[in-house]
């Protein structure tokens, strides 16, 4: 959408590791000013890189409700597949 701004979080979660949204605003909110807590965070497998090895940002998805950590706990397993 033109003129969404808003930060956001890639994360690639460890195979066991629960998390949910709160609680990484939460723990965020403890070491960062707050126009510096990301207001959405994107799941994925593995973050995209390029043919260099470095991150390909043009490649990282846009946030939908599919990719993005709600505030429920999730099981990060569930999202490798």
């Amino acid at each position: 959408m033109a003129g969404d701004s808003r930060l956001a979080a890639y994360i690639v979660p460890a195979p066991d590791a629960h998390l949910n949204a709160a609680e990484l605003r939460t723990f965020l909110g403890d070491c960062l000013p707050d126009y510096m807590v990301p207001s959405t965070f994107i799941k994925l497998a593995s973050l995209p890189t390029s043919a260099h090895g470095k991150i390909d940002r043009a490649a990282l998805p846009k946030p939908t409700a599919e990719n993005q950590l709600n505030d429920e706990s999730l099981r990060s397993s569930a999202i490798r597949n």
